[in-house]
């Protein structure tokens, strides 16, 4: 059984007609008992038609028939929505699980990023030191290039006055 013909068996069951009031007539008590059974029998399955006597046993024993039938639906239902809660907290417990195998893996790669992001900080501060020291070194180098070509002038000049003095004494021998 499908659980929607369930569903309107047991909303069938829950419009039922209002039982009779103290102060009703006996007509109309007569009248809504026999919309009652009516209502009763639109509502059960026909599983033997032949028997259909008025009888007060056929009565009370149709009533225990409603009863269990009842009974029965309302078992099934409960079953069913007993295994709907089962599968729901599976499921639930599921996600559970994969969220906190997610939530670990998250740590996980932070706590990496952050060994990561301290690593770069570290590599970037002998970077900087790098720069720095390769700056002072051209520094230098610019001070010893300028310092080189002074004294490579010096020197050309030194030679200069030389080369004259070596003149100045040749010609001054041959005189």
């Amino acid at each position: 059984m499908s659980s929607s013909s369930s569903n309107s068996s047991i909303s069938a069951t829950a419009t039922a007609p209002p039982l009779p009031l103290v102060h009703d007539t006996p007509q109309k008590q007569q009248q809504l008992q026999q919309q009652q059974q009516q209502h009763d029998w639109q509502c059960m399955p026909d599983y033997n038609s032949s028997s259909s006597s008025s009888s007060s046993s056929s009565s009370s024993s149709s009533s225990i028939c409603r009863f269990a039938f009842r009974s029965l639906l309302f078992k099934q239902r409960f079953f069913r929505l007993h295994e709907r809660y089962l599968h729901a907290a599976k499921t639930e417990a599921l996600a559970a699980a994969k969220l906190q195998r997610l939530q670990q893996q998250l740590q996980q790669q932070q706590q990496e990023l952050a060994e990561a992001a301290a690593r770069a900080a570290l590599h970037s501060e002998q970077i900087m030191a790098l720069k720095q020291e390769l700056s002072e070194k051209r520094g230098e180098l610019v001070r010893v290039a300028s310092r080189q070509q002074m004294l490579q002038q010096q020197f050309a000049a030194i030679r200069k006055e030389a080369n004259e003095l070596q003149q100045q004494l040749e010609t001054q021998k041959k005189q």
